[in-house]
């Protein structure tokens, strides 16, 4: 019920606020890699256990009835040639809208952004990839929900543009091919504001969706399956190319010039070290770090059971899924450097494999690097040659604590900025009482020890009060 007023009440503003869109003139489309890349011989959309010598198969979005406009990013459709206007404005009302670079009347956008219709030059694809899930070689995976529109280019940028929740394709497996509003407004929010932030991401330049279209959804998994509106998110990037979509190359492929391979996986082991330093210093949880989705540009991709901590725990899994906790949130630095080994591996089948070794390895040192930098710049730390290790063991204290504490990842920085070292008052204790206060309770410990070993007795609680009363230091 909250969801659908927020939605309503976000459509209501979106419609006061929009008056119009258009194309921008110098915007067209350069679809390289349908160009480029094997293509399935297949014309028919319908799915397959296996597409065999092809890198994307030709499929049309299947459209939904009667689409709505739930939320748009001004910012990320001027990527995509698309220009939002506001305010008053001259519309054109032809019998011919949406697809010139006239001003247009907003509802003939939607459509379009829905899949239903396309703007002149796009072509539609499904991307073929396979993946290692869990550590594991699950074979061909595939884009099984989204579609590749083609590549806009403006402005001297080429960005890809891409639809998910769009309906069947080859690699839809035992999915529908459809995704509902919850999984497209947690990622329209949580890349726009990863990019806000200054973190490599695909963008998202809306959502929409449809009354009239539904799906079946069982939301908690426990049986009581309901049916629920469909949406589409419209997903923006450089390149949706993943590390498994070098996963389905066989030997016979003929390449030339091995060095290139060499520069081409240095660079994507250095994107990809400076990704995560970057999640690590926002206590960002991305869940499924499996091949195929890890982008080869160093983007954030694919945000699915992600999530942000709150009070901090090094071991923090926001996967439900993850019964092991393979992609806890320690762990995400040696996961994406074991996916670049995974790469590496593939790459291994065109060039010298022990030639990647040495990018392979530099992989830390780049980690480390731009972990401390971050961490410095958090901090307020001014980077002076000779104090790195006092540096590294400043911030590896400061997280032991917050561990041991369990205070809260994002409010301790934002509490620890308005930190004044030249106040003459008693700050020490306001900002002590600030992190005491957005620290985890004992209840909360409780619950935390219930989920990951099956529950905690009350006595056993009581004895771990009685513990910390009589020796905190001890416990």
């Amino acid at each position: 019920m909250m969801v659908r007023m927020a939605v309503n009440n976000c459509r209501t503003r979106l419609s006061r606020s929009l008056s119009g869109w258009r194309r921008l003139p110098t915007a067209h489309f350069d679809n390289a890699v349908l160009r480029e890349l094997p293509i399935d011989a297949e014309p028919k959309n319908f799915v397959r256990s296996a597409v065999s010598g092809a890198c994307f198969s030709r499929v049309e979005p299947t459209p939904i009835a009667r689409p709505e406009l739930v939320v748009a990013s001004p910012n990320s459709l001027l990527l995509a040639g698309i220009e939002l206007i506001t305010g008053g404005g001259q519309v054109n009302s032809s019998d011919d809208r949406g697809i010139n670079d006239e001003l247009q009347q907003i509802d003939t956008l939607v459509p379009i952004l829905a899949g239903n219709k396309l703007l002149a030059g796009s072509e539609t694809a499904a991307q073929c990839y396979c993946g290692h899930q869990f550590g594991f070689f699950s074979g061909q995976l595939g884009d099984g929900a989204a579609l590749y529109l083609g590549e806009i280019v403006t402005e001297g940028e080429r960005w890809e543009l891409q639809l998910k929740g769009s309906g069947l394709t080859p690699y839809s497996r035992t999915a529908d091919g459809r995704k509902v509003l919850r999984s497209t407004l947690r990622e329209f929010l949580c890349s726009e504001s990863m990019f806000a932030l200054g973190v490599p991401t695909t963008r998202a330049g809306s959502v929409v969706m449809s009354r009239e279209t539904q799906v079946l959804r069982d939301v908690f998994y426990d049986g009581n399956a309901k049916m629920e509106p469909t949406a589409v998110v419209t997903r923006i990037a450089k390149s949706f190319l993943r590390f498994g979509s070098f996963e389905i190359f066989k030997d016979q492929d003929k390449f030339t010039g091995e060095n290139k391979y060499e520069k081409f996986f240095e660079e994507v082991v250095r994107r990809t070290a400076k990704l995560v330093a970057k999640w690590q210093t926002l206590g960002f949880c991305h869940g499924v770090l499996n091949t195929d989705n890890m982008s080869t540009v160093g983007d954030t991709l694919d945000y699915g059971p992600f999530g942000f901590m709150e009070h901090f725990d090094p071991k923090h899994i926001c996967n439900t899924s993850d019964d092991r906790g393979r992609y806890r949130y320690e762990a995400q630095p040696e996961i994406c450097k074991w996916n670049c080994g995974v790469l590496a591996d593939q790459l291994g089948l065109v060039t010298d494999r022990a030639g990647l070794e040495p990018a392979l390895e530099a992989f830390d040192a780049v980690y480390q690097d731009e972990y401390m930098r971050l961490m410095r710049e958090k901090l307020g730390l001014s980077p002076l040659h000779g104090e790195e290790k006092e540096d590294k063991m400043l911030v590896d204290t400061l997280f032991h604590v917050l561990a041991h504490t369990g205070a809260d990842f994002i409010c301790t920085f934002r509490f620890l900025s308005g930190l004044d070292v030249f106040d003459s008052g008693d700050y020490r204790e306001r900002v002590l009482n600030q992190l005491v206060g957005v620290s985890e309770t004992l209840a909360q410990r409780k619950c935390k020890l219930e989920e990951g070993s099956g529950g905690v007795s009350d006595a056993q609680f009581d004895m771990i009060v009685l513990l910390l009363d009589e020796n905190p230091v001890r416990a």
